[in-house]
């Protein structure tokens, strides 16, 4: 997702998967719900950080610097 230019935004237990069978060793991350990206497509860089905004995700796992109004 990364590789992408994309951010999760909402990583936590519930939104990770663990493949049987012959994918048994494979983890699947779900729920790009509140997904955004952070790479701007055409130039490559770095979308500016917005502040004074309202929690993303799950507070109890949601990072100190999300909690102080930070994008």
């Amino acid at each position: 997702m990364h590789n992408r230019g994309f951010l999760h935004r909402d990583i936590k237990s519930d939104n990770f998967l663990i493949g049987t069978g012959e994918n048994i060793n494979r983890v699947y991350a779900i729920d790009f719900g509140l997904s955004k990206r952070y790479i701007h497509p055409h130039t490559g860089e770095h979308i500016s950080m917005k502040k004074h905004k309202g929690l993303i995700g799950t507070a109890r796992f949601a990072s100190l610097n999300a909690h102080l109004g930070l994008e």
